[in-house]
């Protein structure tokens, strides 16, 4: 176990390295003191009213530094990463840093730019009310603000020389190597002043201006100038990005699209074996909206007492309505889901209560700039089914401005348990989380079973488009148990007895990888000492788009899980605790798939299925 920290730690801290700016480049740029540069730009404090607003960086050519206020590291610039108020920022020779802010203005960082983002406020009632001061020391800042000029928000450039204040919706600022300021207008009007020259002096569209280090104003001049072009990228870059469109091209538009798939097959219905002909329309995306739709028209022949009998849906129905049912139905937006129908892997929280749980019913999430809001209600599938009884609530606050910090708090309630001295009924989890980056989110969550039990878990999870992990140490207390709803609750939850459960703590690590979207792999260990330990393993094989032809439809999975794994007499197939399904899905012709399928519940015997998959 002790190797496997290190393996993980070693590969946190190779991650990690690639945040903070390395090179004789930037020592040279960056050899004044910590503090210089800032107190030459800023001078002493103004008191400034308003909310704090930020921005992030939309695009970077190059090499850019960063160093956030109160800070002494400075930071490689990448595309996503936020600027907030104070924020100094630094670009290379050859280099350009493109910052969107939250009030829609966009600065452009030519090479060889030193600035500081001093003033980065908003009106707290007028939000569309924004203040903007940078402070410009030397190099060339374009901007183009023309969503600030309806919106009578001040933006505002500052240099040793000069200010110039926004009229225009385009313009450039730019501080040579002696302190002499040019301020050069392609749309609008800029008004500029200096410490000699008080009254403002209007630049018009096609007109430019100097400030000498001095303060004397040279008279203006016309110009025929384009704004400033982005740098062309470097060669890798370029080709990385051709190829990326490419891709995108290729990718299926959120347009009305639609499909239809027919599955004839066996299937096993309240333990009697019948033959069944399934057809699934889906339509995604309707007329372009975020509105989706899912039906299931199911059929099963099989025999009882001898004869010949048609069952209808899911559940064997004598009513032949019962055939035709709603799988799912969606609207899915930016800030706003709901989701009716088969709802799998719902998870709230950090996974301590509710993770990978499987129902039928609504799902709805709320997503603000500040805070969340999900809830899950069950509902019955069909007429003759049952209803499954557990309701779930969470809602999510980023409790400060700019900060990553998020809250949670998750309540499950089963208004359905049988027996309420060996189960509960309700079940409530506070969590927080810290994304310091996408490969490192420390968090901590704590949960209590009404009634029950209570336990804490914490750790740090991550990872990227190819790998991620999650290690978490748990401290289980008495009459608690971890996960407590998941894919297996409904199935045995009647056989739950949370009293006799013992404390015990122990650890909990997970790896997944993702190679190429070809092949998805994870495994799962869980170790909480003589009391339990558990293994979960996964491996996907998606559809083989490399391979010729037809071939290229090939799939395969394999899913395993074993609670309370005795490594001194392990066995793979261990009837009481195993639980296994794998499935191939190989082509038979040009739009016909076969797939088998081979399935293990814990406590039961091994059982295939097969299904002919018909596409068109």
């Amino acid at each position: 176990m002790k190797r496997i920290l290190m393996i993980l730690l070693g590969l946190m801290l190779v991650v990690n390295m690639g945040v903070f700016a390395q090179g004789d480049d930037l020592e040279s740029l960056l050899q004044e003191d910590d503090t210089s540069l800032e107190q030459q730009l800023l001078g002493t404090a103004e008191k400034k009213s308003g909310d704090l607003m930020g921005g992030s960086v939309k695009d970077i050519i190059g090499q850019a530094v960063l160093q956030y206020p109160n800070e002494k590291v400075w930071k490689q610039v990448y595309k996503g990463m936020g600027v907030k108020e104070g924020t100094t920022v630094v670009t290379m020779e050859n280099s350009e840093a493109k910052i969107e802010l939250e009030n829609g203005a966009i600065i452009d960082l030519r090479p060889k730019t030193q600035a500081i983002f001093n003033t980065l406020r908003e009106d707290p009632e007028k939000k569309e009310m924004t203040e903007t001061g940078i402070q410009l020391f030397v190099g060339k800042i374009y901007s183009n603000v023309k969503k600030l000029v309806k919106t009578g928000s001040k933006y505002e450039v500052k240099t040793g020389s000069a200010t110039a204040g926004v009229r225009g919706t385009k313009f450039t600022v730019a501080v040579n190597e002696t302190g002499d300021t040019e301020i050069t207008t392609y749309e609008g009007t800029v008004a500029v002043t200096t410490v000699q020259s008080p009254e403002p002096v209007f630049v018009m569209a096609g007109e430019k201006i100097k400030a000498l280090k001095g303060g004397k104003v040279n008279p203006k001049e016309k110009h025929n100038e384009l704004p400033p072009k982005s740098l062309e990228k470097p060669v890798k870059e370029k080709k990385k990005a051709e190829k990326k469109a490419k891709v995108e091209e290729k990718k299926p538009t959120e347009k009305g699209n639609a499909g239809v798939t027919m599955e004839a097959g066996s299937n096993v219905v309240n333990g009697k074996s019948y033959g069944t002909l399934e057809i699934k329309p889906d339509f995604a995306h309707i007329f372009g909206t975020p509105i989706g739709l899912g039906l299931k028209i199911m059929v099963l022949q099989g025999d009882e007492n001898g004869k010949n009998v048609t069952k209808y849906g899911p559940n064997a129905s004598d009513k032949w309505y019962d055939s035709v049912s709603l799988r799912w139905a969606e609207y899915d937006s930016k800030t706003f889901g709901i989701r009716y129908g088969e709802l799998s892997g719902v998870s709230y929280g950090q996974g301590l209560l509710m993770s990978g749980y499987s129902t039928f019913g609504i799902k709805t999430r709320v997503t603000l700039p500040k805070n969340g809001f999900k809830a899950m209600v069950p509902l019955k599938e069909a007429s003759d089914s049952k209803l499954d009884t557990v309701y779930a609530v969470r809602l999510e606050s980023k409790v400060m401005d700019k900060s990553p910090l998020t809250l949670g708090i998750t309540a499950i309630t089963d208004t359905d348990v049988a027996d309420d001295s060996k189960l509960n009924k309700t079940a409530v989890g506070l969590d927080a989380s810290y994304p310091v980056s996408k490969y490192l989110i420390p968090y901590a969550e704590f949960a209590k079973l009404m009634d029950f039990g209570q336990g804490m878990g914490a750790g740090f999870r991550g990872g990227s488009k190819f790998f991620n992990y999650k290690l978490e140490y748990r401290n289980i207390g008495k009459e608690f148990t971890p996960v407590l709803y998941d894919y297996y609750y409904n199935k045995n939850k009647d056989t739950y007895d949370l009293s006799k459960v013992e404390a015990y703590s122990g650890y909990l690590l997970q790896v997944g990888s993702n190679i190429f979207d070809i092949l998805t792999m994870g495994i799962k260990y869980e170790d909480y000492g003589d009391n339990s330990k558990v293994l979960t393993g996964t491996a996907l094989f998606s559809k083989l788009k490399f391979l010729p032809g037809m071939w290229s439809r090939l799939q395969a999975g394999f899913n395993y899980m074993q609670k309370g794994v005795d490594f001194n007499d392990f066995s793979w197939e261990d009837k009481e605790k195993a639980v296994i399904n794998g499935y191939i899905v190989y082509p038979a012709s040009g739009s016909v798939d076969v797939r088998i399928e081979y399935n293990k519940e814990a406590g039961e015997e091994a059982y295939q299925t097969f299904r002919t998959i018909i596409r068109f």
